[in-house]
């Protein structure tokens, strides 16, 4: 069925009726955070959270739904409203991603703050770190070699401590972000992409895209 623009209008939730007057009058879009006031009351840290628990990332997800659903661009026949509401829906969608995702989540809140992050990987002076990330990778890498996955006890024990080093640094985060600590922040910004990197190679290991395995 499709509705009236003016009936679209009246259901839309005030983020969203000022995200499409975005696409149309073009003034700066709104934060990702003010688009999920239900989920997110306290908006961005340091007043709200950072790290988000399982409850509000499913509030998260259902806001999400409804929202999209309320900017679905089959609701105009009108070309450029059409237009407007496919970029409100992507916008939307890169919002939701970014939100649910801690590292995408901590990259987008130091952009908001003026904070550069793209190139923070070359500017890694820890050598404790970067030794223990090599160290993690190689042995990743010979789990890879003899064949193992999911079910064999190194492979699961891996597995559990590099998530247990990921929560460690989320942690760091939601610390630094609360204090306002912004270099902090984008320091655990490169600590928590380095064992994010080591988790995806675990999961090439169980995939069977790590070196070596299959061989033999």
């Amino acid at each position: 069925m499709i509705l009236t623009e003016t009936i679209t209008r009246r259901l839309l939730p005030p983020p969203l009726r000022l995200l499409r007057r975005t696409y149309t009058a073009k003034p700066p879009p709104p934060h990702f955070y003010t688009l999920f006031p239900h989920s997110l009351p306290s908006g961005p840290p340091p007043s709200g959270l950072f790290n988000l628990p399982p409850t509000i990332l499913k509030s998260l997800h259902r806001e999400f739904l409804k929202s999209q659903q309320s900017v679905h661009p089959d609701l105009t026949q009108d070309p450029s409203l059409k237009r407007a509401a496919q970029n409100t829906s992507a916008y939307l969608n890169t919002a939701y991603k970014t939100l649910r995702d801690p590292l995408l989540r901590a990259h987008y809140l130091l952009r908001m703050r003026g904070v550069e992050v793209e190139d923070e990987a070359g500017s890694v002076e820890d050598m404790v770190l970067l030794g223990e990330v090599m160290e993690a990778m190689e042995e990743v890498d010979e789990i890879g070699d003899e064949g193992e996955g999911r079910g064999s006890g190194r492979w699961e024990r891996a597995w559990e401590v590099n998530e247990g080093r990921i929560g460690e640094e989320v942690k760091a985060l939601e610390d630094a972000f609360a204090r306002d600590e912004l270099e902090k922040a984008r320091i655990g910004c490169v600590r928590l992409r380095y064992w994010r990197n080591v988790k995806r190679r675990l999961e090439d290991v169980l995939e069977g895209r790590g070196r070596g395995v299959g061989k033999g």
